[in-house]
């Protein structure tokens, strides 16, 4: 990190590796450069020490919070042997956990700042002397990062294609496939042999984890597994969905495979600042797991409370008690206010609409939705279509998009399919054994029709072939 670079009133190398390790990807412009200047003022010397000084604390607090974290909240759940008896009781004792989601929160926080910044200076020393970062950049920053081990998150296809392997091999294979959903789902849950152990393991390990899991509202895998049991089945049935093995790139390998132009003495750096990034990786990974863990304890008690409400005619619904602050719980607790009933029914009713509202990702002023008009338009003429985006790993494939817009769709992904969705989270792991490949983005891209190359080591997507479909 130059301190020239730092210095700079102009969007430059430093700007643009810190876009891509908090955004992913650049979205500092002069204006709001000019604005966090006017505001803030440039950095001086002594505000320069103190990040360097933060940053060296962080590197070796940050191994230590991870280690009390998984202590404190490794097997985490709420108390609820007393707490079933009445409404009262519950909501105090998830009142009085309140405090751990405050520090899991914390955790998080102190461990992802360390992971973008050591993220941000290795891009750095990448681009050398460079006002700014190239494509060579992004993709030797992507190989750098993307082969660590230990990842918490990254275990959750590992664990699947494990569990997919075990159940292939088992003699009743061809009866598991030709069962429903919920039959396969009650055979894994009681096999006392090696299936039934496997699965039962995976949702110890990974159980608290669903699609959209920072949503107390939503339901984890180990409340219901029956989305994870089809996906299985769908794995079970492809064979090359769970016999490729990640390949584990060192940091040697790595630094040998970058294509930067960097000095000897720059590459030397890397090797020393590499095993930092990927520490900070793995710790940012296991305190977000750790999140996850201690929500999914809220989520079950909330639903606990919720069905205990309903018992006692404080609710019609055990769902509503999703659409009420935790204080309003509790005063419906006291007073059995009909306004706060009626409060939770007009949320519930409106959440579909607010759930299809989208905003540009970046606002300057008050933010507007996105309408219709603004959407990504994709020529109707077949032709070629390229995309500039941020890769994360390296390799091309071409294969058939498969556009998920809701979440209840994730099913219908084939083996091989790329996924062209909003965003994903871990939840969406079980499907990723199945894929070729994924992008992320904002809005529409593709028609389902298309055939689509992902070039990940250019960071591209090219639409190659359009079949128009009614619709579509």
């Amino acid at each position: 990190m130059q301190y020239q670079f730092i210095q700079s009133s102009e969007v430059n190398a430093t700007c643009q590796a810190i876009d891509l390790a908090v955004f992913g990807h650049e979205v500092t412009t002069p204006q709001f450069l000019a604005w966090g200047t006017e505001r803030f003022g440039m950095m001086n010397r002594m505000t320069l020490l103190q990040v360097l000084f933060n940053l060296i604390y962080d590197k070796f607090a940050n191994g230590s919070r991870v280690s009390r974290g998984r202590q404190k909240f490794g097997d985490y759940c709420l108390d609820q042997g007393r707490s079933t008896l009445s409404p009262e009781a519950l909501y105090s004792d998830i009142t009085n956990h309140l405090p751990d989601m405050v520090e899991g929160s914390h955790n998080h926080v102190l461990t992802s700042k360390f992971s973008s910044s050591s993220q941000c200076i290795a891009l750095q020393m990448l681009a050398e002397n460079n006002t700014e970062l190239s494509e060579d950049n992004r993709t030797d920053i992507a190989l750098l990062l993307s082969s660590c081990t230990g990842v918490e998150s990254a275990d959750v296809p590992t664990a699947l294609k494990a569990l997919a392997r075990v159940i292939a091999e088992n003699e009743e294979v061809d009866d598991f496939l030709g069962m429903t959903g919920d039959e396969a789902q009650v055979w894994l849950e009681s096999d006392p042999g090696l299936v039934g152990t496997a699965f039962r393991a995976f949702l110890a390990r990974h159980g608290h984890r669903c699609i959209k899991e920072l949503d107390l509202h939503s339901v984890s895998w180990g409340m219901d597994p029956h989305t994870l049991v089809q996906t299985l089945q769908v794995m079970v049935r492809h064979p090359s969905s769970y016999t490729s093995v990640k390949k584990v790139t060192s940091i040697d390998q790595a630094l040998d495979s970058i294509r930067s132009q960097v000095t000897p003495k720059t590459k030397r750096s890397l090797k020393f600042v590499l095993p930092m990034c990927r520490e900070a990786v793995v710790n940012r990974e296991a305190t977000k797991s750790q999140i996850v863990k201690i929500l999914d304890g809220f989520r079950k008690a909330y639903r606990n409370l919720g069905q205990l409400m309903v018992s006692e005619a404080r609710l019609p619904d055990a769902d509503l008690i999703f659409y009420l602050k935790h204080s309003e719980i509790g005063e419906l607790i006291r007073t059995r206010s009909p306004s706060l009933i009626a409060k939770a029914v007009r949320r519930k009713r409106l959440d579909a609409q607010i759930e299809a509202t989208k905003f540009p990702e970046i606002s300057v002023g008050l933010p507007r939705p996105i309408s219709a008009s603004e959407s990504f338009v994709v020529p109707s003429d077949g032709s070629e279509l390229v995309l500039q985006g941020t890769p994360v790993c390296q390799g091309m494939v071409t294969a058939p998009a498969r556009i998920i817009t809701d979440l209840k769709d994730a099913p219908t992904i084939q083996n091989g399919d790329i996924l062209v969705t909003h965003s994903t989270d871990v939840g969406w792991t079980p499907y990723f054994p199945l894929l070729s490949g994924v992008v992320t983005e904002i809005g529409g891209l593709v028609s389902h029709g298309d055939t689509i190359i992902l070039n990940a080591t250019k960071g591209t997507v090219t639409r190659v072939e359009s079949k128009a479909t009614s619709g579509d």
